[in-house]
């Protein structure tokens, strides 16, 4: 993000914003559609970091003995702390550079942060010091137990016409930085480089240290709005990003290769070193050029705007988008780091440091189900890979699917969940008929099915969603179906008799309680049932989602439901694919040994239990879900596989 704003000539700052403004309003379609504004306040979570003012950059500390990979340099608004340490696995921050950490000019001076850098053996961290006269200061790494140290080495002059944003630090002596454009100093000068902005010309390129303070233009380097700028981990490539001309500027450092211009699904801003050779890039997505603008005062943080995450592969230019966010409830991420298999982000209109599992947005389609009922439909993930159709509960919605969602799944696989009748946003028809025939839920099904074009579909369904999918196998047989995992549900086809008894007994009253015309009960049924899906408590989250959604199910939709047929003993034989059955050990609607009879009288059907789990497992144990559901797929969409038992 552009720091240096609020130094510009009296007479070019005002201009150059109105430029921009109107510009964006007339010719860009997403100035309304896409508009950046404040968001809630940060709670603290176990995927929130608070505390952080616009936390613009993140450097993350390479592995060497006790104290690599776990810390991460944190560039901040803060005065007293521009410079913060992040101990990634005790969520625990340290004051890396506090005020006077500069010695330029000999003495002590504050630092106004902007973009950093660590290089990529840990040795050093440079900085932008936007503290006039603005340069780049250097530190040596001392990695100290049990933090890091920050030592100040010697400070690097910018030209006083540059508009400096990051930082990239090869060793002690070669420090690279990108100049966004020069600064203007008149109205016409503004209205020129708005031109350049707005067709993508380049305004900028990267800059390289040379002995003495002096700097030379990187070769090959040009860019609209030269933003980002990064080292690959095995010191090759050079990448530079154009925010405006929306690309990625590849130069070979060791003379190999061509320089390589990768164009962007978005508008880019940082750029982090990812693996050997690769690059992680953050950048706006939907955003017209002044549409941060109402994120740049002080008192707007912290302010969200749509963005994405695109991993680019310098070896062969590849580009892969691993995360979007349409900024409503999160701050639009300037700067994302690979930690684990989740990303750690930062925001310079932000109030905190977030860690997310990448994601793909959720697209919502209403389709025309049976009797012309609406059925809201979600689509996420990979729209290349192997379809996967989430079938929810009863008295829930798509959202029970949530851990699947925003799981790593949405990488690799095509996700797709719906809300049944009478559930979440679907449509709610009166009728008790519409409830009690299973043609009605079949054909629902066959709608989306054949809505959203879903061919050799593995069908996960929990609980009374396998009611639900076979009433579409009795009707439409199995014809699109790859592979079925039941979790939470025999789906009739077995009969389980219960003995009168405490847990009898209590799922009865919860049901009668649920389906009963008082709201008030309805209200003590839904909060008892949310808190006895699973063994354990739920995350607050999911919790709250299964309290809430139940609630949006009528009492009325309920009690037509008691009378839909659920044996389906009859249609075993034409189970003939992979059937897994995801069930939870504490479970009081299905004991194991009625759901062990059932994997033997499946012909291709595989039980796996999880152990201290209920009702519930793809909530209670997603990641050991997730990764059985990953393999089910991948078995039957990869050919000559060998039979899983």
């Amino acid at each position: 993000m552009n720091t240096t704003r609020r130094r510009w000539p009296p007479v070019a700052r005002p201009l150059l914003v109105a430029l921009c403004g109107a510009y964006a309003w007339i010719f860009d379609p997403y100035a309304i559609a896409a508009p950046a504004g404040p968001i809630p306040l940060c709670r603290e979570s176990a995927t929130d970091l608070c505390g952080f003012d616009r936390p613009e950059d993140l450097a993350s500390l390479p592995g060497e003995g006790t104290t690599g990979d776990r810390w991460v340099l944190i560039a901040q608004k803060n005065p007293d702390a521009p410079l913060v340490w992040l101990d990634t696995q005790a969520n625990r921050r340290v004051i890396a550079a506090a005020t006077g950490a500069s010695r330029c000019g000999g003495h002590p001076s504050n630092i106004d942060a902007g973009g950093i850098d660590i290089d990529r053996r840990g040795r050093y961290a440079a900085v932008i010091n936007h503290t006039a006269p603005q340069r780049i200061d250097l530190f040596a790494i001392r990695k100290t137990k049990p933090t890091p140290q920050l030592q100040w080495l010697r400070c690097l002059p910018l030209p006083a016409n540059f508009a400096p944003n990051d930082v990239a630090v090869d060793d002690a002596s070669t420090v690279y930085v990108t100049h966004m454009f020069d600064k203007p100093h008149s109205p016409a000068e503004s209205r020129e480089l708005e031109q350049r902005f707005a067709s993508g010309a380049p305004t900028g390129y990267a800059i390289r240290s040379l002995a003495a303070g002096r700097w030379e233009k990187v070769p090959h380097s040009d860019a609209s709005f030269a933003n980002g700028i990064a080292i690959s981990s095995d010191g090759r490539w050079l990448a530079v990003a154009g925010t405006f001309d929306q690309s990625l500027h590849l130069l070979d450092l060791q003379g190999r290769a061509d320089p390589r211009r990768v164009a962007l699904p978005l508008q880019p801003d940082n750029v982090t070193a990812h693996g050997e050779s690769g690059f992680t890039i953050a950048g706006h997505t939907g955003v017209p050029r002044s549409g941060v603008d109402p994120c740049r005062p002080r008192d707007a943080t912290p302010c969200g705007f749509p963005f994405a995450i695109a991993d680019v592969a310098a070896t062969d230019a590849s580009v892969r988008v691993i995360h979007e966010d349409n900024g409503h409830r999160t701050p639009g991420a300037s700067v994302a780091l690979h930690v684990g298999e989740q990303l750690l982000l930062g925001s310079a209109f932000g109030d905190r440091v977030s860690l997310r599992t990448p994601a793909r947005p959720f697209r919502h389609v209403t389709v025309q189900g049976g009797g012309g009922v609406p059925i809201e439909v979600i689509e996420t993930g990979n729209p290349e890979g192997p379809p996967i159709l989430f079938v929810h509960g009863m008295s829930q919605s798509h959202l029970a699917w949530l851990p699947q969602l925003r799981s790593e799944l949405a990488q690799r696989f095509r996700l797709v969940a719906f809300d049944l009748r009478g559930h979440g946003a679907s449509g709610k028809p009166w009728r008790s008929e519409d409830y009690a025939d299973s043609k009605s839920w079949a054909d629902d099904i066959d709608a989306v099915l054949r809505a959203l074009q879903l061919e050799r579909t593995v069908i996960v369904a929990w609980s009374y969603g396998g009611h639900a999918v076979m009433s579409y196998v009795r009707h439409y047989g199995t014809s699109r179906i790859a592979a079925l995992d039941f979790t939470g549900t025999l789906a009739g086809l077995r009969t389980v008799a219960r003995e009168p008894g405490s847990d009898t007994e209590r799922l009865l009253a919860g049901s009668r309680l649920r389906a009963s015309p008082d709201l008030e009960d309805n209200i003590a049924g839904y909060r008892a049932m949310a808190g006895g899906l699973t063994a354990a408590p739920l995350s607050p989250e999911l919790d709250e989602i299964a309290f809430v959604t139940g609630l949006m199910q009528p009492s009325y939709v309920r009690r037509a439901m008691t009378r839909l047929p659920t044996q389906n003993a009859d249609l075993i034989p034409t189970l003939t694919m992979p059937v897994l059955l995801s069930m939870g050990e504490l479970d009081r609607e299905w004991p194991i040994a009625e759901c062990r009879a059932l994997r033997e009288a499946l012909p291709a059907a595989t039980l796996t239990v999880y152990l201290g789990r209920g009702h519930f497992p793809s909530a209670e144990e997603p990641a050991r879900f997730n990764a059985e559901l990953a393999a089910l797929v991948e078995r039957v969409t990869t050919p000559r596989q060998s039979p899983m038992r």
